[in-house]
């Protein structure tokens, strides 16, 4: 980016899926490292009894400082 233009790269819809379930699967394996449990056939993710839907219980895991 010498001449201060961003780089612009195309991704196909196939390869923009596959990003989309690389990163849904790795977002799975840290809420299994964190102790959330899914709910089969849900959205839902319980961790000390509390439901969380997908989204807070990845904020929860960031907030509350978690790492792998």
């Amino acid at each position: 980016m010498k001449d201060g233009k961003a780089k612009v790269t195309l991704v196909s819809a196939e390869g923009r899926d596959q990003a989309a379930e690389r990163l849904r699967k790795w977002e799975d394996a840290a809420l299994e490292a964190a102790d959330f449990e899914r709910e089969e056939g849900t959205e839902l993710w319980v961790k000390g009894g509390v439901c969380y839907g997908r989204n807070a219980a990845l904020q929860y895991c960031q907030e509350s400082g978690w790492r792998e």
